[in-house]
């Protein structure tokens, strides 16, 4: 049941997370969304996960994840190869040059996030670390 005060929340979540993109964004390379950051960040910390995996995280279809990391193959920042016990799977890794991008974009990440923290006081900033951590443990 929706309330006025959860159509409020909601909105805020959304807008929240829309300034953060938007700011995280124009520090990245003008090729690089943020998905794709998403898309790398994922493949380099499952190790090697299918492109299903990679749809199931990303919350897209099939069609959707291929056409993101036809992307990321095309300009060299991920590698398909065969699983070694299942021929018919395509695993991804990432390359050198996607480990540079990640790490670039996750520094700016970082910068965002924190200087959207700085608005807050120490104390505001612990309680709104907690309330996330508490809010994504309850998934």
């Amino acid at each position: 049941m929706s309330t006025p005060e959860n159509i409020d929340i909601a909105e805020l979540v959304m807008h929240f997370q829309d300034a953060i993109r938007k700011d995280v964004q124009a520090k990245l390379p003008e090729s690089c969304s943020f998905i794709h950051l998403k898309t790398l960040s994922f493949i380099a910390r499952e190790r090697s996960p299918s492109m299903t995996e990679i749809a199931e995280y990303l919350k897209i279809t099939s069609p959707g994840t291929t056409m993101i990391i036809d992307k990321l193959v095309e300009v060299s920042e991920i590698d398909r190869k065969a699983d070694p016990n299942d021929r018919r799977v395509v695993r991804l890794v990432i390359t050198e040059k996607g480990q540079k991008i990640l790490d670039h974009g996750m520094n700016s990440v970082k910068k965002v996030i924190s200087s959207r923290l700085a608005l807050l006081n120490k104390s505001e900033q612990k309680q709104f670390i907690h309330i996330l951590k508490k809010l994504i443990k309850n998934q």
